[in-house]
This record gives structure tokens, C-alpha cells and sequence, in this order.
């Protein structure tokens, strides 16, 4: 592709972001602020916050650039939405917010007692923001406690990554897709699959333990929009 063309693409991807954060927010931007905003990954309007006390839960937060008003979007608590987000948010098109938690979810089998971590969605409803848990990790091949962000393909997949679990425990790379089918739950989790998992041993050489998320590329991310 021709660098001027992905100039366009990612200028356009940044209007439409900032737009998005304008409609969600009701914020209004000076020019100066909508450079520090584009520059600065939506200039501090997100942030997560992680609580040392009691038993570490922690509370999503909105800070608004303009306003600097504050609203408690989720509080964790430690059961199936789980705890510990250690990862900042990630925004689609439509302003819907998608993350992880480091720990709790399931709490079966691997998971006992701490839970492998969560994917999870928040989805404004006029005032209210309203959480749904997409996906517990089960601490097998599937992975265990994210600790990364998740990014958004153009066909609307989470990709990301887990520290532990795999089929050496050694992390994997994964994507979440909606459940095929019109779902009757609110609740309906997520499609898992593992892209790869990384081998912990001496020889492999791929290494182990990713704690960092995955870059979508655009020639892929081309190859998806068809």
C-alpha cells in the first residue's frame, strides 16, 4: 500500500475516533485539544483504576477531558465480571468499551480459587453504562489471566493475548468472536480461538509469558474488510 494511503487510513480512523469520543461524552474540543487528544490516545477521557484495598477489586472510570467531571462506569466485584484490570480500554465504533481482568471469572478446575481473568464489554444506555462479562478463561489450552488490552479487527474480533495457559502454559494469543446465531441471553459468551500458544521450554525460542497486546497490521486488517 502507498504511504500516503495510509496516511488517509489512519487520519480517517482518528477523526472517526474522536468523533465517537465527542457523540459518547458530549465533550467539546479546541484544536489544541484535539491534537493533544489524537497524539495522546483520547488525552486522558479513559483511564483504569486498580484499588489496593480489601481484596483488589477495582472501578472503571470516565474522566472527561473538557469537563473533568467524574462517573463510576463498573465496579468489580470479584465474581464472574471479574477483578484486577490491569489493561486500559479499547473503544469500537459505535462507543462500546472492551477490556480485561487479570483474575476471577471461572473459579473451577485450574482457576481455584483466584479465576483465570475475563474479557468484558460496556455499552452505554442513556446515563447508565452497562457491563457484560464476554468470556471467563479456563486456565487450560484457552489461556489464563489477561493482562493485556484487547484490539478490534474491521470484522468486529477481539485479538489479545494471556500471560499463562496454553498448551505449555507458557501464554497464548487468541481472538473472541460472538457466538454464531441469534442469542437468547443477555449473557451469551463469546467464541474463543487460540491464534497460538506459546511453548514453555528451553529450545522453542518464541518465547513466553506475553503481557503485552497485539498490533493489527493493514494489509491484514485489508484482508479482513473483504
Amino acid at each position: 500500500m502507498p504511504e500516503h494511503d495510509v496516511n488517509v487510513w489512519e487520519s480517517l480512523y482518528n477523526v472517526r475516533l474522536l468523533l465517537t469520543v465527542q457523540r459518547v461524552f458530549g465533550v467539546k474540543f479546541s484544536a489544541y485539544e484535539v491534537n493533544q487528544l489524537l497524539n495522546n490516545l483520547i488525552g486522558g477521557s479513559l483511564r483504569v483504576a486498580t484499588s489496593a484495598l480489601a481484596i483488589a477489586l477495582a472501578t472503571v472510570v470516565n474522566q472527561s477531558a473538557h469537563a473533568q467531571t467524574f462517573a463510576v462506569l463498573h465496579t468489580f466485584t470479584g465474581g464472574q465480571d471479574g477483578r484486577e484490570p490491569s489493561a486500559g480500554l479499547t473503544m469500537d465504533k459505535g462507543g462500546n468499551l472492551y477490556s480485561t481482568a487479570g483474575s476471577s471469572g471461572y473459579t473451577g478446575g485450574k482457576c481455584d480459587p483466584t479465576g483465570c481473568g475475563t474479557v468484558f464489554k460496556l455499552t452505554q444506555k442513556d446515563s447508565q453504562w452497562v457491563f457484560t462479562p464476554l468470556y471467563s478463561f479456563k486456565g487450560g489450552d484457552d489461556g489464563s489471566t489477561p493482562e493485556a488490552a484487547v484490539t478490534i479487527g474491521p470484522d468486529g474480533i477481539l485479538y489479545g493475548t494471556t500471560t499463562y495457559g496454553g498448551s505449555t502454559n507458557g501464554g497464548t494469543v487468541y481472538n473472541l468472536r460472538p457466538k454464531p446465531g441469534v442469542c437468547k441471553s443477555a449473557l451469551c459468551p463469546w467464541v474463543e480461538t487460540v491464534m497460538y500458544s506459546f511453548e514453555d521450554d528451553c529450545c522453542s525460542g518464541d518465547g513466553i509469558f506475553p503481557a503485552a497486546g497485539v498490533v493489527l497490521d493493514l494489509t491484514y486488517a485489508q484482508h479482513l474488510r473483504r
